[in-house]
C-alpha cells in the first residue's frame, strides 16, 4: 500500500536537495502522472521499477538534472527515447516556462502519455512519435536549447542522435551510470567529430539513496553540420 502523504513529501524534499521548489500541486501532478503509468504498465511495458521505488528512481532521477542545469524560460527541450515520459514528462510538470517534447518510436506508449497529461492538465509537453535518426527529422535539426535521453545507449550513440536537434551553442545532456566515466571519456573523439565539446561529467547523489547519476553534458559548437548516426 502506498502512502500518499509520505511519497509527496519525499518528492518534495528531495527535488528542494537538488535544487528544485516544488508547489504541492506539482508534486501531486508527478505522483498522479506516476500511478497512472503503473496503471498501464498491467496490459503495457513501461517499466520494471518497482512501484515503492518510483519517486526516488524515476522523479527525483528525472529531476537529478537541475542540478547541473538551469531551465531558462522560453525553451524548447527535447527528450529523445522517452519511454513511460521519464524524464520529459517530468521535467515539464517541474518547469512549465520551457516546452517539452517527448520523442519516442513506439506510438502506444506515447499516446498514453500524453493522454495523462491532459487528464492533469500538463500543456507545455506534447509528443512525437519517430526515431531520432530518421531523416524526417531534419527540419527540427538545430531547433532545441536542451536535448536529453535518460539510460539509451553508449554515449558515443547518444550524441549522434541528440546533437543534430541541438541549436548552435545549446546543449545535449546523456543521463548515465555512475560507472559510465570511461565509456564517457571515450566518446569525445566522436563527439567531436560531431560537431560538439563534452563539457563536463556532473554527479548527483538521488535522494534517499546512495545512487550517483552521472551527467554528460555535450555542448553544441556555433555554426557545425550535424548528421545523426541511423546505426543501432
Amino acid at each position: 500500500m502506498i502512502d500518499e502523504n509520505a511519497e509527496l513529501n519525499t518528492l518534495i524534499t528531495g527535488a528542494k536537495t537538488l535544487g528544485v521548489i516544488l508547489t504541492e500541486l506539482q508534486a501531486e501532478q508527478m505522483l498522479k502522472y506516476t500511478s497512472a503509468i503503473y496503471e498501464a504498465n498491467e496490459y503495457i511495458n513501461l517499466t520494471r521499477v518497482p512501484r515503492e521505488e518510483a519517486v526516488n528512481l524515476h522523479l527525483l532521477d528525472s529531476l537529478a538534472i537541475a542540478s547541473c542545469v538551469n531551465f531558462t524560460d522560453g525553451w524548447r527541450v527535447l527528450d529523445v527515447g522517452t519511454g513511460a515520459g521519464f524524464p520529459g514528462a517530468i521535467l515539464a510538470i517541474a518547469f512549465p516556462q520551457v516546452s517539452v517534447c517527448l520523442l519516442d518510436s513506439t506510438l502506444k506508449r506515447l499516446r498514453i502519455v500524453d493522454s495523462i497529461l491532459t487528464e492533469i492538465g500538463v500543456n507545455n509537453a506534447y509528443i512525437m512519435h519517430a526515431r531520432a535518426e530518421d531523416p524526417s527529422q531534419r527540419p527540427l535539426y538545430g531547433t532545441f536549447d536542451l536535448v536529453v535521453a535518460r539510460a539509451l545507449a553508449s554515449t558515443d550513440k547518444v550524441a549522434a542522435w541528440l546533437l543534430p536537434y541541438v541549436r548552435s551553442g545549446g546543449s545535449a545532456v546523456a543521463y548515465k551510470s555512475v560507472d559510465a566515466i570511461n565509456e564517457i571519456r571515450d566518446a569525445e573523439p566522436e563527439i567531436k567529430k560531431l560537431g560538439g565539446t563534452l563539457e563536463d561529467c556532473e554527479r548527483a547523489v538521488l535522494p534517499g539513496t546512495d545512487i550517483v547519476r552521472l551527467f554528460a553534458i555535450i555542448r553544441r559548437k556555433p555554426a557545425s553540420t550535424l548528421r545523426p548516426n541511423r546505426k543501432r
